[in-house]
């Protein structure tokens, strides 16, 4: 029997689906492909399935940004009632929609709603819990500090005032890791390597039990003071890491970089020290004190002045003791090329990458006398997974092969990088905290100037001009080539920027002191 052409657009609005891997339990039994193109995942959000297209003969879900997550082949007839696909960034990795009947999909919502009702409660009685737990007989005779981690490359700027911390009598210290999770995605083995990372710094990490839900219940119930979490960024953690879900302490933020106040946010018109983030933060503690522009743009949100702590930057102490070490040893003239993850004219448009790769490769093939370090932005990988730019995974494999057979370069990634950074004679990079944070070590840098990216706040001009800017990446070669040679005649300027930032030799300690004196205010708290 011959079987008849499927129409697939209202094989697919007109149906309902679980989807999930391959052989695997389903993630919802609920998915319904709109007519209006958007995808409805039961209950629940899910920012790898926003968006849906056919073109020709294939189905692409899409993420947030547009961008094809899974695709599947359509047949040219009837086929079962399921579908294949392949996951987009791991091509080994098999999705499968298959219909359900209604009742199926019916049994799937309920459940989920009775989840979600269960995780309210169990919310709001934890919640009655802590406060008749936190009261003036509870007498503490030390202050409770947590610091939940997710980024190897960033840990360093937040050693100082972890070890700090520890060494102090006053404080007691709890770190939590987790795997970062970047675009949706879990960056599988970020735990693992920080695990190592900090027991090699002699610090010790609380045995997690590998369900979010349950670490963090167990981290509230052991009541931290204060808890600073590496990164402003919610979607960068498990969703009860959000600032909304940590209602139950003071949330501290210090930056993995010197200062947000260089870019104004893409989404809007702030800088990016105003987020929404920061309407839920006890305290940041941040490198500069505000400008007046800064002030007269708070005003436009919920965030106080008060909020704000200048007390220099730790980071920028800690890059200014550095010893340099470049990866291999060599008496050539050394250049760290750093290019961000932002290709595509996506989010922040610093990144050049995908335009200019080929040039540098070119530039490393052609001039021997340099030992040029490769160190991308730890995202750019997948990144280009995800199909932004104009530069393909399968080209990017194929230049890194190219790179790593020329006797003269070195591929550096996974691993923080300020070393090196001080070790080179010059920084080329497209972006971003690199532009500023080696103007602390007195590095001239060329700067790849991408003419989408979003705007320098006016405080980021000011530190712009302590670099050599170039939208012709044959004029910052150029640059590369002659700054290699001489002097940097903007290095008094990158002195007069970095010289607040080092005004104060121990920042960590007035961190540690502004936790002690709110404290000592309040009348919940005994600290002997």
């Amino acid at each position: 029997m011959l079987r008849k052409k499927i129409n697939w657009y209202e094989w697919l609005t007109g149906n309902t689906f679980s989807f999930g891997r391959v052989d695997h339990t389903p993630y919802t039994k609920a998915m319904a492909f709109k007519r209006d193109n958007t995808v409805q995942f039961g209950l629940d959000a899910s920012p790898n399935e926003s968006y849906w297209r056919i073109d020709d003969d294939v189905l692409a879900i899409m993420d947030e940004s547009h961008n094809p997550t899974t695709t599947f082949q359509l047949p040219a007839v009837d086929a079962a009632d399921a579908l294949v696909g392949t996951f987009v960034a791991d091509e080994t990795i098999h999705h499968e929609i298959r219909v359900v009947s209604n009742s199926q999909s019916t049994l799937d919502v309920a459940n989920k709603i009775r989840e979600h009702v269960d995780h309210s409660v169990t919310k709001l009685q934890r919640s009655l819990l802590a406060t008749t737990m936190t009261n003036p007989q509870n007498v503490r005779h030390r202050i409770r500090v947590a610091f939940v981690l997710n980024a190897v490359e960033t840990l360093d700027a937040q050693l100082p005032l972890i070890k700090a911390a520890v060494a102090d009598e006053r404080f007691e210290v709890r770190i939590l890791t987790f795997d970062r999770i970047f675009r949706g995605r879990v960056q599988a083995g970020t735990k693992e390597r920080l695990d190592q990372m900090l027991l090699e710094e002699g610090l010790f990490v609380v045995e997690a039990s590998g369900n979010a839900e349950i670490d963090v219940n167990r981290l509230r119930d052991w009541q931290p003071d204060f808890l600073f979490r590496q990164s402003e960024w919610d979607q960068d953690f498990p969703v009860e890491l959000s600032a909304d879900n940590l209602y139950w302490t003071r949330i501290a933020h210090t930056s993995y970089v010197i200062t947000e106040n260089l870019v104004f946010n893409p989404n809007g018109d702030l800088p990016f020290f105003m987020l929404d983030y920061y309407e839920k933060v006890w305290r940041y503690f941040i490198s500069n004190d505000l400008t007046v522009d800064d002030k007269a743009l708070l005003a436009k949100t919920f965030i106080s002045e008060d909020v704000f702590k200048a007390v220099g930057s730790v980071k920028a102490v800690q890059l200014k003791q550095l010893v340099p070490e470049w990866p291999v040893q060599t008496t050539k003239k050394k250049v760290i090329w750093m290019p961000h993850h932002s290709i595509g004219n996506q989010w922040f448009a610093f990144g050049t990458f995908d335009k200019t790769y080929q040039a540098v490769l070119e530039w490393a093939r052609n001039h021997p006398e340099f030992s040029i370090v490769l160190n991308p932005h730890p995202s750019l990988k997948a990144v280009i997974a995800n199909g932004d730019g104009d530069i393909s995974s399968d080209e990017y494999e194929a230049f890194l092969e190219e790179w790593n057979k020329l006797d003269n370069t070195e591929y550096f990634v996974g691993k923080s990088s300020y070393a090196a950074v001080a070790a080179a004679d010059v920084i080329l990079s497209d972006g971003i905290s690199v532009l500023y944070e080696a103007q602390v070590i007195g590095k001239p840098i060329v700067y790849i100037e991408n003419e989408a990216h979003v705007q320098f706040t006016s405080f980021g001009e000011r530190l712009m001009a302590g670099v050599h800017r170039f939208d012709d990446i044959a004029l910052a070669l150029g640059a590369v080539e002659r700054l290699s040679e001489t002097e940097d005649d903007l290095a008094d300027v990158q002195k007069e920027n970095v010289k607040p930032w080092l005004a104060v030799a121990q920042p960590e300690q007035v961190i540690l002191q502004e936790m002690v004196d709110e404290l000592s205010s309040s009348t919940q708290h005994m600290i002997r």
